[in-house]
């Protein structure tokens, strides 16, 4: 089996401007095994201290490499990846995969859409490009950073949570860290302990907003609009911090 050839990085597309590339490992002597899947539906992948990187394959195939310390086992449209130590795993995936990642120390990048996620790294970040599905991503101290979100549930312990564009049921909560919205169409539950909340408000949707903040200031910088009427399209905020700011602007 050949090996996957990273291609280039996707273009920003979330408020943080992150990009996601694929760390050279020179002159560590890492030594790489291929993997390679068909009929793949469902991918269940966990790591010790390397990263999961996942880009798109173009077709229904699953390609790629993995450390030497890793073991495959492909039944059905399953595929499940235990990497040991500090092996990295890189593969090309279809869109729409359902993805089940737990790492320890390593971070996420996982530049192609998927179905549905769940998500936990332990210190490392974690960066998607969309999630069509349900999500659930946690980290204990690192960031997340997800350019498109349908419903999806973040959690990080001290680390900041980035959303491009949310246009589901959002639940967002971090204990320290800050949260940014760029565009809601839905609903959105915001909390952070001592961390500042941003969100944008689309100027074309009636938007109800509960925002509280004990110490720190809040601000509306979007024009007052009739209450929606009942049953009418709208999008509902719900934003708290203990001592940290909320800004809403227009999107």
């Amino acid at each position: 089996q050949r090996p996957l050839r990273p291609r280039s990085p996707i273009p920003a597309r979330s408020p943080a401007g992150w990009r996601c590339g694929w760390p050279a490992l020179q002159g560590m002597g890492v030594m790489e095994i291929p993997v390679s899947a068909d009929a793949v539906r469902q991918l269940l992948v966990s790591l010790d201290g390397g990263d999961l990187l996942l880009s798109e394959s173009g077709g229904e195939h699953v390609e790629g490499t993995a450390g030497d310390l890793t073991e495959v086992v492909h039944h059905g449209n399953l595929l499940k990846i235990r990497a040991r130590g500090s092996s990295d795993v890189r593969l090309a995936i279809p869109r729409g995969l359902n993805l089940k990642a737990r790492t320890r120390g390593g971070d996420v990048f996982i530049q192609v859409a998927l179905g549905a996620a769940r998500i936990a790294a332990q210190s490392g970040d974690i960066r998607l490009e969309s999630v069509t599905g349900p999500a659930e991503l946690s980290s204990d101290s690192g960031d997340i950073d997800v350019a498109s979100a349908g419903n999806t549930q973040a959690r990080s312990g001290s680390g900041d949570v980035t959303v491009g564009s949310a246009h589901g049921q959002l639940q967002v909560r971090t204990g320290s860290g800050d949260i940014t919205v760029g565009t809601n169409r839905g609903q959105a539950w915001l909390e952070s302990g001592s961390g500042d909340v941003s969100l944008g408000v689309p100027e074309d949707l009636p938007t109800l907003l509960d925002l509280r903040s004990a110490t720190g200031s809040v601000a509306v910088s979007t024009p007052q609009r009739d209450r929606p009427e009942s049953g009418g399209d709208h999008a509902r905020v719900h934003a708290a911090t203990s001592s940290g700011d909320i800004r809403i602007t227009r999107a």
